[in-house]
């Protein structure tokens, strides 16, 4: 069985040709040399280092899991999520920093990743999960917070078995309809437009 990370997933909604270069092709991505990718690891690192102790009360959490490896045999993902939110009713959130300004709306790649982690969360731990959070680090740490619908989940499983398809039948996907994706494609050089 495939399992896809949340890098997977993110390269894969990016445009689907990612998952048939870097996945199905084995060629580098090169992610090291973009200035943004960076950043968001060393935001990772110093967030980690620093926030140990914080939990968010505010919202009832009541214990914290950072850094946590999600997977389970037999689950289609697979995953580290920056924190997982513990609340007093038993139930769970994801929690991701993100190297990003908040622009008024959640992208559909945030809440799909955010959607992923809350999948297997709820799957591994039993417990209900409805909703996820993002921290937006450009916009002073906003914390914006994500429900979820069962069509959220329903998407993500889409999503999981057209990467699978791209990687078990060695189907060419069409490249994404957004063209200035392109413009910032690691794989430009490669791609037939």
């Amino acid at each position: 069985m495939i399992t896809l990370t949340a890098s997977h997933l993110l390269a894969h909604l990016f445009c689907p040709r990612f998952t048939y270069y870097g996945q199905a092709l084995h060629i580098p991505e090169r992610q090291e040399n973009r200035h943004k990718v960076l950043r968001g690891r060393q935001v990772h690192q110093t967030k980690d280092a620093r926030n140990r102790r914080y939990m968010r009360k505010r919202l009832g959490v009541v214990a914290v899991k950072r850094n946590l490896y999600l997977a389970r045999e037999g689950l289609p993902f697979r995953g580290v999520v920056d924190e997982a939110l513990v609340f007093a009713d038993g139930s769970m959130a994801p929690l991701d920093w993100k190297y990003a300004e908040y622009k008024e709306r959640v992208f559909r790649t945030y809440k799909m990743q955010s959607a992923l982690y809350a999948y297997l969360i709820r799957e591994i731990y039993q417990v209900p999960v409805n909703r996820g959070f993002l921290v937006f680090v450009r916009s002073d740490n906003r914390l914006v917070e994500i429900p979820f619908e069962p069509a959220d989940f329903a998407a993500l499983e889409r999503v999981a078995q057209e990467a699978a398809r791209v990687l078990t039948e060695d189907w060419f996907p069409p490249a994404t309809r957004h063209k200035r994706k392109c413009l910032d494609c690691t794989y430009r050089r490669l791609c037939p437009k």
